[in-house]
This record gives C-alpha cells, sequence and structure tokens, in this order.
C-alpha cells in the first residue's frame, strides 16, 4: 500500500491526503505513533518537505484526546494546554518559596505535570486557578483520586464522562459550556445548572468510578 493512498480522518469530517513524496510505511509509522513518537519515522526521509511535516503534526493531534488516551505522550499535553509555571503559581498563590508551592501540591490543593525528560520545571495546567475549581471542589477531587499519576488526573478532569452526561469533569465544576464544548443537552443544562454542591457530589462520584477503573476493580 502505497503512503500517497493513504487518507486519514482528522476530525470525523475533514480528510487529508499524505503528500506524494512521504515514503514511509503505514506500520512504521503506527508503531512510532504506539511508542508516543509519532514523527520518528520521518527521520530518514530525504524530501520530506514542510508541508508534509505540517501534515504529519496534524495527524498527531487529530482525535487530540484519543491521541493521549492511547500513546499517554504527555508532550500532546504542554503543546495544547495552556500551563503556568511554578513563579507564576506562586505569584498567584501568593507562595513565598517554591517549596511552598510543592508542600501545597501535597496536599491536594494543585498539581503539576513536569515536561518529558526533564527533572525540574513543572507546570500547572491553569485552569485549576478558576474561581469556579479552586478551592474546595479541586482539592476535594485530587484527594479522591489520590496518588495516580499527574497524566491520569489531567486525563480524568479533561475526558467526557457517561457519570456527567458526556460532560468533562472541569466543565461541570465550571458550571458552564464554552464556545469551544458545543451546544448542551437538556440533561447537560440540567446537570449544569444545579448548585455547585451537587455538581462537585457528581464529579466526586465520577472520580470514584475512575479509580476503581485504573485500579481495575
Amino acid at each position: 500500500m502505497n503512503a500517497q493512498n493513504l487518507k486519514v480522518n482528522i476530525k470525523r469530517s475533514e480528510v487529508v491526503p499524505l503528500p506524494q513524496n512521504l515514503r514511509v510505511s503505514v506500520l512504521d509509522w503506527l508503531s512510532d505513533f504506539s511508542r508516543g513518537n509519532p514523527l520518528g519515522s520521518l527521520a530518514g526521509v530525504g524530501e520530506v518537505n514542510n508541508a508534509t511535516s505540517k501534515t504529519a503534526a496534524r495527524l498527531v493531534q487529530a482525535e487530540d484526546k484519543e491521541f493521549v488516551l492511547q500513546t499517554r505522550n504527555v508532550n500532546w499535553v504542554f503543546e495544547n494546554e495552556e500551563m503556568f509555571s511554578l513563579s507564576e503559581v506562586m505569584e498567584i498563590t501568593h507562595c513565598k518559596t517554591r517549596q511552598a508551592v510543592h508542600a501545597a501540591e501535597k496536599r491536594n490543593v494543585y498539581f503539576g505535570l513536569m515536561p518529558p525528560a526533564r527533572s525540574r520545571g513543572t507546570q500547572y495546567p491553569k485552569w485549576q486557578f478558576e474561581p469556579e475549581v479552586l478551592g474546595k471542589p479541586l482539592s476535594s477531587v485530587l484527594q479522591t483520586l489520590g496518588a495516580m499519576s499527574s497524566l491520569d488526573k489531567w486525563l480524568f478532569f479533561t475526558s467526557r464522562s457517561d457519570r456527567l452526561e458526556g460532560l468533562t469533569p472541569l466543565v461541570v465544576l465550571r458550571g458552564q459550556l464554552t464556545d469551544r464544548n458545543g451546544k448542551a443537552t437538556a440533561a447537560q443544562q440540567e446537570l449544569l445548572a444545579s448548585v455547585p454542591k451537587l455538581r462537585l457530589e457528581v464529579v466526586l462520584n465520577a472520580a470514584e468510578d475512575n479509580v476503581l477503573r485504573i485500579n481495575g476493580q
């Protein structure tokens, strides 16, 4: 099968053909994809031009959350999520030292993600510091999620859940959809219109289910 004949769905409604000069085995590409290195198979291609690179990058981000779920590649998160640096968190939370920020993480006040292949430079998703999220809502959910990895925590907050009428925990905590989320169904509208205490309760139930799923129970 020639790569030039391969077409991949990007956003269900958009189909992008790979350029003719892309001579990469589909199996090689999928192998690199599964290892979290989707562009690795392009390394030896001498005639890959800028357009080809952009096409490959778009394939990497196709069905964005599915990519992270299947490959557990945290690079996507850092490339697409708005983050605060540790120093910015210090300023926002009025922490005087880095140790104070890390201590707050241990108390489940918020959580950070470490960039790949780094031992320093933790970054913090900005949405954690929104008024509807920071404080008891975020802390209670993080405590329920327990010792799971930071990536799994991020995935929980940003992934749609059947327990939440197909909404993400983050949207439920906020109590409203953004333009990016699209139009809410009647059931979703009812959930989002409920009082914060009830919305937190259903998110905590979803968090408990998530812990059981990850632990294989």
